[in-house]
């Protein structure tokens, strides 16, 4: 059965990450609370510091179809990451629309930037066009209104993307409550499976977290799976369960601001789209 995404984000920090399929001792070792505090840890140290923290190479037995797929080759790598962080303090020193979160964008960790340039085959124009795109996203999602999805207004507190972290109490919501979860492995073609169930208890979390919040809460989640090398070059498959959907939930959903809402989601990183 499908386990904890938790398990999954805090793997990262092991040694055994590239291993195809996850162990028993894996599996138990990534669920204790030191794990976790390391997942904090990292996420807290300063730019200078985390900038060579990650490894951001892909493992050796897929050297050669990074470079079949993507041309990838450590001197492409280190010229383009040279490349991307020079167009953005360009655009910061401009202050540019959005400058502040180009400016957050700038300090993190090279692994956290490279996903960008993969996801585009090396294309630094297209690699800065989705990095953009999604801090835009992230700032939509935190200024939807409370009343998004029938979300009671002042029920909703404000979350801001780049505060959250994998123990923030959003996103543990949705971890506990297994309404996003990974299946164990990964596809033939190496991708990680993520499971998403819409179900009733969907409509709860809207209404706890906000339409908005619990969005956000998702999409921290996946950027957490995406930060390892393996997932950047193979991607993330979500299969969507509609077995538990209600009709109260399919009714939400086709609200015209759920809509609006789904017109703006663009597909997971992983995915070689355009």
């Amino acid at each position: 059965p499908p386990y904890s995404l938790f398990s999954l984000v805090c793997m990262g920090c092991s040694s055994s990450r590239d291993a195809e399929t996850p162990t028993a001792t894996t599996r138990a070792s990534a669920t204790t609370l030191p794990c976790s505090e390391r997942c904090m840890r990292d996420s807290k140290r300063t730019a200078r510091s985390r900038r060579h923290s990650r490894r951001i190479d892909v493992p050796s037995s897929l050297t050669l179809r990074a470079y079949e797929e993507l041309g990838e080759t450590s001197e492409l790598r280190a010229g383009s990451l040279q490349q991307l962080r020079s167009e953005l303090a360009t655009l910061v020193e401009q202050r540019v629309a959005g400058w502040e979160d180009l400016q957050r964008a700038l300090e993190q960790c090279d692994l956290w930037l490279v996903r960008f340039l993969r996801t585009r085959k090396y294309d630094s124009a297209r690699a800065l066009h989705a990095l953009r795109g999604n801090l835009s996203l992230s700032r939509y999602l935190e200024g939807l209104p409370a009343r998004t999805g029938g979300a009671k207004p002042g029920a909703v507190a404000a979350v801001r993307f780049w505060d959250l972290h994998i123990e923030d109490s959003s996103v543990r919501y949705v971890l506990d409550r297994r309404l996003l979860a990974t299946v164990p492995g990964r596809a033939r073609d190496g991708s990680v499976v993520v499971l998403l169930s819409p179900s009733s208890d969907f409509l709860i979390a809207w209404g706890r977290l906000g339409v908005g919040g619990f969005t956000l809460a998702v999409l921290k989640l996946i950027e957490a799976l995406s930060l390892e090398p393996r997932t950047q070059l193979c991607g993330i498959t979500v299969v969507v369960d509609l077995r538990r959907a209600s009709s109260a939930l399919i009714s939400t959903s086709l609200r015209p601001d759920m809509l609006r809402l789904t017109e703006r989601l663009p597909p997971p990183l992983g995915s070689q789209a355009p």
